[in-house]
């Protein structure tokens, strides 16, 4: 994950772009869930004041919201991650999260 960003330094947390790319072994890339804040389904203030109710958050907690349409079961054919590939899930202006994917272990 990257740095630490405060909320004064966002101006318009609730419209800010969202994308999940996946970036396959030999560096190509491509953008598999595009969305908007905008279109989260709760805002993230409620969010933290449900979740306040049974947790302490503290500073540099991530909170997982779930994710925007585009999965890899949805599509035709079914599309899942393969060891090797990187995940990079971001959120303009916030950061991003990189997931590089390995085999199972046995």
């Amino acid at each position: 994950m990257t740095g630490w960003v405060t909320a004064d330094e966002v101006a318009h947390p609730f419209d800010l772009a969202i994308t999940c790319k996946i970036v396959e072994p030999d560096g190509s890339e491509r953008v598999v869930q595009r969305s908007n804040t905008s279109l989260m389904v709760h805002r993230l203030p409620e969010i933290i004041a449900f979740l306040s109710l049974f947790t302490t958050l503290e500073a540099g907690d991530v909170i997982a919201t779930g994710t925007p349409g585009g999965v890899g079961l949805g599509r035709k054919p079914p599309e899942f991650l393969r060891p090797g590939q990187l995940l990079v899930s971001a959120i303009e202006g916030l950061g991003e999260l990189r997931n590089p994917i390995a085999a199972e272990a046995d």
